[in-house]
């Protein structure tokens, strides 16, 4: 994104004649580009590029002019959760018939800005499942983007595996796995012909754990982590891991250019 500074200080707005000036060249290169900011300063827990889409359409009462610059600035302390493992604060080079892929978009974070905890591993009699991936907490898809990253910006923390422990008796048991923070769910099916136990659900910053009893209490992962290892332990005594889901990434940017403005707390992959 060009800038422009007089005596050390960004010029933010230019004017000519009394009219402001959107862009400026100086030989033929973009030295000054108007930017339009959105400001975010209220908790969402339900965030998807629809949620995008509508903060864009709303600051332009309609599509985004083909090359705009655009700042979105999440305020501090500000949370922002994907609604889902399958949505994010999500931006698509395709929408308003590919205009924002001409466009510059700048996210400027000093809250919180993740992807959703991926669910607790499902378990029942003889079977356990892993943990499922938590989600991203950015996806750009064909959209220029920079990022000023003075807060968190993280990947969904995976699920915990299940656990089954057999004993060739009345201690037979299955626990499913809990959540990944934020707000995974604990593992919801427990077909187990005994004890019978289910994991937990992550709060925002605490993951949730599997159920008690040996082997149980496993945490899913928190922000950007993997979730924990459930366990099989079979009534000959053989033991096995049952794997905690992956978590999301907390940035993923493709087929378009990415940079950083200032990198920050990241927890998960990214660029």
């Amino acid at each position: 994104m060009p800038k422009t500074f007089i005596d050390g200080r960004e010029i933010k707005r230019w004017w000519l004649d009394g009219r402001e000036v959107s862009r400026a060249y100086l030989d033929g290169r973009l030295v000054f580009q108007k930017e339009t900011v959105i400001r975010i300063s209220a908790h969402d827990h339900g965030i998807t590029g629809q949620w995008v889409i509508d903060r864009i359409q709303t600051a332009f009462a309609g599509a985004p002019p083909a090359g705009a610059s655009i700042r979105l600035v999440i305020e501090s302390g500000i949370q922002l959760v994907a609604a889902n493992v399958g949505e994010c604060f999500r931006l698509d080079g395709s929408w308003w018939n590919g205009t924002l892929a001409s466009c510059q978009i700048i996210i400027e974070n000093h809250g919180y800005l993740l992807g959703r905890g991926g669910q607790g591993g499902n378990t029942g009699s003889g079977w356990q499942e892993a943990g499922l991936p938590g989600g991203n907490g950015i996806v750009s898809n064909g959209v220029p983007l920079l990022v000023a990253n003075y807060g968190v910006i993280g990947g969904g923390g995976g699920g915990s595996g299940a656990t089954g422990w057999y004993d060739g008796g009345s201690g037979n048991y299955n626990s499913t796995g809990g959540g990944g923070a934020p707000f995974g769910p604990g593992g919801p099916n427990n077909s187990g012909s005994n004890g019978k136990w289910w994991g937990s659900a992550a709060s925002l910053d605490t993951p949730g754990r599997s159920g008690g009893g040996p082997g149980g209490n496993v945490p899913g992962g928190n922000w950007g982590e993997k979730g924990g290892d459930g366990l099989f332990k079979q009534a000959g005594g053989a033991r096995y891991p049952v794997a905690g889901g992956p978590a999301g990434s907390a940035i993923i940017c493709s087929n378009a250019a990415f940079g950083w403005i200032n990198r920050g707390d990241i927890r998960g992959n990214a660029p």
